[in-house]
C-alpha cells in the first residue's frame, strides 16, 4: 500500500519542550560561546524567520540509553510521549483498519484523520468526507 504523507501528533509534557526562536541572522559562534550552559540546546531550538508560521516546539532527547537500529534512534511511547493522532495525507492509501493493524503501538486512543489539499490555498486541511470507500468496480 502506497503512503508518502503521514503525520504523527503527540501529547508531550510542556516542561519537555523548547519553543523555537526564529531569527533573521546567525549567531557568531566562538570557543567562548561554546562554554555557555545549554548552548547546544539553544542552538537546536533556532530556525530562520521564514518558518515562523510553523509555531514549532522541539523536544531535545539525549540518545544514550534509547533503543536504536544503526544510526536510527527510537523514543518509546509512554507517559511522557503519548500518540494522540495520525494524520493521513492526501496521497496516502492507508486506511484506519491498516493503521490499527500495524504493530508497535500499544495504545488505541489516538484519532485517525484524513487530510486533503485546500481548494483555495497552499494548506493541508482535514477531509471532512473522511476516507474513500474502496471502489468495487476496480480490478
Amino acid at each position: 500500500m502506497l503512503c508518502n504523507s503521514l503525520c504523527l501528533g503527540f501529547d508531550i509534557e510542556a516542561t519537555n519542550l523548547n519553543l523555537v526562536r526564529y531569527t533573521i541572522k546567525r549567531d557568531d559562534i566562538t570557543l567562548d560561546t561554546l562554554k555557555y550552559d545549554n548552548f547546544f540546546e539553544k542552538l537546536l531550538a533556532r530556525k530562520y524567520q521564514d518558518w515562523v508560521y510553523e509555531q514549532e516546539y522541539r523536544w531535545i532527547v539525549p540518545l544514550e540509553n534509547l533503543p536504536h537500529e544503526g544510526n536510527l534512534y527510537f523514543k518509546p511511547f509512554g507517559s511522557d510521549l503519548f500518540l494522540s493522532k495520525i494524520i493521513v495525507g492526501p496521497r496516502c492509501e492507508l486506511t484506519p483498519y491498516s493503521i490499527n493493524m500495524m504493530g508497535g503501538v500499544n495504545q488505541k486512543a489516538f484519532k485517525i484523520i484524513k487530510a486533503r489539499i485546500a481548494f483555495r490555498s497552499f494548506r493541508i486541511v482535514q477531509n471532512l468526507q473522511g476516507f474513500k470507500q474502496p471502489d468495487s468496480r476496480r480490478s
